[in-house]
């Protein structure tokens, strides 16, 4: 077989040295990773008068290599998804605050804060809607319950006792309307 001397005569006539990584070229006398160097000789007077082919087997140290480079690669992915879960898991542990908050706003806005019923301002805007034309206006009612003597009850057992009878009022109000379509709201104090 002819052997090629093309990288030596490179590094004769460049007077540098020039060094290969060979992989997967393994035969019987060469290893399957090795390196491979060209490296000019010189002469004492400093003139070039020769290249030495220089090989080094590298098979250890390539097998070790790779496998390292694996096992960096899994505790890479791993550190990124870290990197990557925590902070999207603490926005979506706020954003969920954050809308439970919000939640809980619309409903002190929106929400008689003793009864659990709608508010004044609720109903209100509900019955607007209801009444605000005629074919609506003449399909629903409104049935307006005043407790009696309420501030009777309140002076002589106290306005706890009160407070009770408001949420008893409503609850049972509450557990006798017709359908999703009724509502229940305090309007007042009493009422």
């Amino acid at each position: 077989t002819a052997i090629d001397r093309t990288h030596a005569k490179t590094a004769f006539q460049s007077k540098s040295p020039l060094v290969f990584i060979k992989t997967g070229q393994s035969t019987p006398t060469r290893p399957n990773h090795y390196v491979e160097a060209f490296v000019p000789a010189y002469a004492i007077n400093g003139s070039v008068f020769g290249v030495i082919e220089v090989y080094i087997a590298v098979s250890d140290t390539y097998e070790a290599l790779a496998t390292s480079f694996a096992q960096l690669s899994w505790l890479l992915i791993v550190g990124s998804a870290i990197i990557f879960l925590v902070p999207a898991s603490l926005v979506a542990i706020r954003s969920w605050q954050l809308s439970a908050k919000d939640r809980k706003l619309i409903q002190v806005d929106q929400i008689d804060y003793l009864t659990g019923i709608l508010n004044r301002k609720t109903i209100s805007a509900h019955l607007s809607k209801l009444f605000s034309s005629k074919k609506t206006a003449a399909e629903n009612g409104i049935l307006f319950v005043d407790v009696d003597y309420f501030k009777q009850i309140n002076d002589n057992h106290g306005h706890h006792t009160g407070d009770l009878l408001l949420k008893h009022v409503a609850r049972t109000i509450t557990d006798s309307i017709r359908s999703q379509n009724d509502v229940v709201g305090r309007f007042g104090g009493d009422e």
